[in-house]
């Protein structure tokens, strides 16, 4: 499905396949283009309002990250989280392979909405973006596959979401994502709770946008 591949940034008309007739054009406000995205997500036939659950990804060539969970708007809760890491002497297709294969079946299994994925640092060199690039690559076709709609964060904008501060260490986030799910120790590998946190980061972001949009149309 073409609807999966699209971030909430590079959203167009298209992707408001639930809109009216008129087609909307890229200044529409995203809060709405993001309501209709998920409107098959979030309101079951009844009306009443599911819970989101979204995953994020934290991509990486040697260890990808991943976090799953559930939230109503104002609770999180942690469904579950880890790392994906090959063994040390695969090549970098066996690597991909393993992270692929990871991702399809949690994907699979724990059927998450959404699709939250950590955009590359570009400050790195060229080498690493670039393996870093093919390992988002795999989170993205495993969302596709799965036909759920994803979303990009920049790191900068998944601290300043969880920290309120856009150069918070890893540590610092790891503990905000910790109080945030209410647990008793934070999620440990990094990359977990890295994930976590984009996961986290999304969530907010839809929730105060949807806020918004419903807001705007009361007015």
């Amino acid at each position: 499905m073409t609807r999966a591949r699209r971030s909430a940034r590079t959203m167009s008309s298209k992707s408001t396949q639930a809109a009216p007739a008129t087609s909307k054009s890229r200044t529409e406000p995203a809060a709405q283009a993001d309501c209709q995205l998920y409107r098959e997500f979030l309101v079951p036939a009844g009306g009443s309002r599911k819970i989101l659950r979204v995953i994020g990804v934290d991509p990486g060539s040697d260890s990808t990250g991943y976090g799953v969970v559930d939230s109503d708007g104002k609770h999180h809760r942690l469904v579950e989280c880890g790392a994906i890491r090959a063994p040390s002497r695969s090549s970098f297709a066996e690597r991909l392979c393993v992270i692929s294969d990871k991702l399809d079946e949690v994907v699979r299994r724990l059927k998450p909405g959404a699709c939250a994925v950590e955009e590359t640092f570009y400050a790195v060199n060229v080498k690493t973006a670039l393996k870093l690039g093919h390992a988002r690559g795999i989170a993205l076709v495993a969302a596709a596959r799965a036909g759920i709609p994803v979303f990009e964060y920049s790191p900068l904008e998944v601290k300043l979401a969880l920290v309120g501060y856009g150069r918070a260490e890893k540590q610092q986030v790891q503990e905000m994502v910790r109080l945030i799910l209410s647990l008793k120790e934070r999620p440990k590998p990094l990359d977990a709770s890295d994930a976590l946190g984009v996961a986290i980061c999304h969530i907010n972001t839809y929730y105060t946008r949807s806020r918004s949009s419903v807001a705007g149309r009361k007015r």
